[in-house]
């Protein structure tokens, strides 16, 4: 799991100048040239805002570390 966040985020965080551009149907209002600016505003898009990232560590007990993982790269 956190490969696929980890991923989306180099992608989108080498590609800023493009997110302008990107539509995402589910996303609506959100500034992702923002949310992709750093790891820690990334990790708090997707734990807070745009995933059940959160809902599944806690129900299911994941024990994936995700600003671990993207501080790492």
């Amino acid at each position: 799991m956190n490969d696929y966040f980890v991923q989306m985020y180099y992608l989108g965080h080498q590609n800023i100048n493009l997110l302008s551009q990107t539509q995402w149907p589910k996303i609506k209002n959100e500034d992702l040239i923002k949310d992709f600016s750093s790891a820690d505003q990334f990790y708090d898009f997707i734990l807070n805002r745009y995933t059940h990232y959160r809902q599944a560590q806690e129900i299911m007990g994941f024990g994936c570390n995700l600003k671990q993982a993207l501080q790492e790269n």
